[in-house]
């Protein structure tokens, strides 16, 4: 058995979040197209003498990360060891480049890495689909941080049907100072539905009758960038033909994936859609403005990620993603914009660090 083993899993976007009436166990069914991102979690896992798991983290937002038994890789190595039938005694290093509480699933992708580090670790013979059922009963985003690249998932997240993308995907990611909490968001989301949909957010972007909100593109604004726009696609859908979540935003986003398996980029840009949007928006007034200035620096579409606060802006290519990334950057916006480019695998070891 080795001493220590390395592994990396990427940042997640999700390019459409359809999110369902909260069932019996508490948790909200969900319709989402994930895509993985070029931002790296790395985690390092060692032997050490002393039974029990020790956490440390660098990086983005380290001190925000719990280094207790609530940290998801501590959660992560606990439910393999039980799973391999293998004592747990090792220090995980957590070196972190995804913001922490930013929609972008930074804490399931520390979770996804020690699963591959500590099978590595471990040498526990375990075959994929056993590490992708531990993986699916620490959270939903976990099962795609293993998998990666883009797909559609239900269920919890857990279900997960790979998609294919016929170009290069290009996105600028806008980040903020804080975090949104993903089990407020959902809270706010069950306090909205029923009320938001009788009028607008007074941000950009309608809210659709089932309580969400289309992401911003060029072809479905009016006006000028911070104006309310008409929704399009599936928001627009939402508000012609009225129905509850359950009925319409855990449909298959079919137009969407058409147009990723095109790479048509614009089409995709018109068609990102978030249910959670609006309480992300209404927790962090500043998001609107952000949306918006995305577009004016040349975005296809705008969407906030998962949970938020994080936004990913649509990018037409490598060049032009860099061209808003410096606008949205430069003064009086100032705002923390990163360029990401959509990766196909997902979690892996890092055989040669070990």
């Amino acid at each position: 058995m080795t001493r220590q083993a390395v592994a990396v899993a990427p940042a997640k976007l999700n390019l459409h979040l359809g999110v369902g009436e909260r069932g019996p166990d508490g948790y909200h069914p969900l319709c989402t197209v994930f895509q993985a991102v070029d931002l790296w979690e790395r985690v390092t896992v060692t032997l050490r003498d002393a039974p029990g798991v020790r956490i440390n983290v660098a990086g983005v937002g380290a001190p925000r990360v719990p280094r207790d038994e609530t940290n998801l890789a501590a959660r992560a190595a606990r439910a393999l060891a039980r799973r391999a039938g293998v004592d747990v005694a090792v220090d995980i290093e957590i070196d972190k480049t995804i913001p922490v509480a930013g929609g972008l699933a930074g804490g399931s992708a520390d979770a996804a890495a020690t699963l591959l580090a500590c099978d590595a670790l471990w040498e526990t013979g375990l075959a994929p689909d056993d590490l992708r059922e531990v993986a699916a009963a620490l959270g939903a985003d976990v099962p795609f941080a293993l998998m990666g690249g883009t797909a559609l998932g239900r269920g919890r997240g857990e279900t997960l049907e790979p998609l294919p993308v016929a170009t290069d995907v290009w996105w600028v990611l806008i980040t903020s100072d804080r975090g949104l909490a993903t089990p407020e968001m959902f809270a706010a989301w069950d306090r909205a539905h029923g009320r938001l949909a009788r009028g607008s957010t007074g941000v950009p972007g309608e809210v659709d009758r089932a309580g969400g909100t289309a992401g911003l593109s060029h072809a479905g604004r009016a006006g000028e960038a911070g104006s309310n726009v008409t929704p399009r696609g599936p928001a627009a859908r939402r508000q012609l033909h009225p129905a509850s979540p359950a009925e319409v935003g855990l449909q298959r986003p079919a137009h969407l994936i058409e147009a990723l398996t095109r790479g048509d980029l614009p089409e995709v840009g018109r068609l990102l859609v978030n249910d959670l949007q609006p309480c992300a928006l209404a927790a962090a007034p500043e998001l609107g403005a952000r949306l918006s200035a995305a577009l004016a620096a040349g975005a296809l579409g705008a969407v906030v990620s998962g949970s938020g606060p994080t936004i990913a802006a649509l990018s037409a290519s490598h060049d032009a993603a860099v061209r808003i990334a410096a606008t949205l950057r430069s003064e009086p916006l100032a705002c923390a914009a990163t360029v990401a480019r959509a990766v196909p695998g997902g979690a892996h070891p890092l055989l040669d660090e070990a």
